[in-house]
């Protein structure tokens, strides 16, 4: 028995250092829908083109209507081994680096950037990888 839990628990460490090396939010992201908040649940039709897209050098841009409207460097940082959760923190001109960041959920083809537990007007927004 004690053989079989530390295969176990072997399989289950080797599978979350093999993840916590690759960078889950390359790639881009277009936004989906937005739920909650004082506009309630939004709903954005494939193609609308407000994007968000991440490289592997740390660099970000996000797109509005399919034009390039912001640009900066980003760091993202697991929140708990045992969670899909994430800090992401954006800066540009104008966003001042390190004073707070976004807690986002990233799955397979999504990317949540979750409420913050203080405020009950703030929605939850989903972005689909393309």
């Amino acid at each position: 028995m004690k053989r079989l839990l530390l295969l176990a628990f072997s399989i289950i460490a080797l599978a979350a250092c093999n993840k916590s090396g690759t960078n889950p939010i390359i790639g881009q992201w277009e936004l989906s829908e937005s739920d909650g908040g004082l506009a309630g649940n939004i709903k954005y039709a494939p193609g609308n083109g407000n994007i968000m897209g991440f490289d592997n050098g740390g660099t970000y841009t996000i797109f509005q209507s399919g034009s390039p409207v912001l640009k900066g460097t980003y760091k993202i940082a697991r929140a708990s081994p045992f969670l899909p959760d994430y800090w992401l923190y954006l800066t540009s001109p104008g966003i001042n680096a390190g004073l707070s960041g976004d807690s986002v959920r990233i799955t397979d083809n999504k990317l949540i950037f979750l409420t913050r537990l203080l405020c009950c007007d703030e929605p939850t927004i989903i972005y689909l990888r393309k």
